[in-house]
């Protein structure tokens, strides 16, 4: 194996734990800074690879099976991208998939401050990259 071979297998392995972790760390962020009425709104930020997830329709009044299917969703797409993901996969999205989470972010709720999507975003990556330099991954 070439020099050159090996930087490029070694910081693609880099780049991809790099992706699991920040995509877990951001959705954990999420989840919790995102403001509590019915739990639906913080439960909906979901992973997916390759593309973007489609709005959905979001209730009104969600019920707590509603919640739960989405919390369930949330985490088994977190643990879809940790065990599954490849770069060849293309990019990782962590969307939101209610109807009003822009609302939210631009400050309609006393429970999180404007922009707070943006503020969880950067400490998921510092979160998540801080892990992986404990664990000792580094590009080598």
């Amino acid at each position: 194996m070439t020099e050159t071979t090996r930087v490029a297998r070694a910081l693609e392995n880099f780049v991809e734990q790099a992706v699991k972790e920040i995509t877990a760390s951001l959705t954990e962020e999420l989840f919790v800074d995102t403001p509590e009425k019915t739990g639906y709104a913080e439960s909906s930020w979901i992973p997916s690879i390759g593309r973007r997830l489609p709005n959905q329709d979001t209730p009104e009044d969600p019920t707590p099976g509603q919640v739960s299917f989405q919390r369930n969703l949330q985490l088994s797409r977190v643990e879809q991208v940790r065990t599954n993901y490849d770069l060849s996969d293309g990019p990782v999205f962590v969307g939101n998939v209610t109807d009003y989470i822009v609302d939210l972010n631009e400050g309609t709720s006393t429970q999180a401050p404007t922009a707070y999507v943006q503020s969880s975003m950067a400490k998921a990556v510092l979160l998540a990259l801080r892990g992986l330099a404990a664990r000792g991954s580094r590009f080598r």
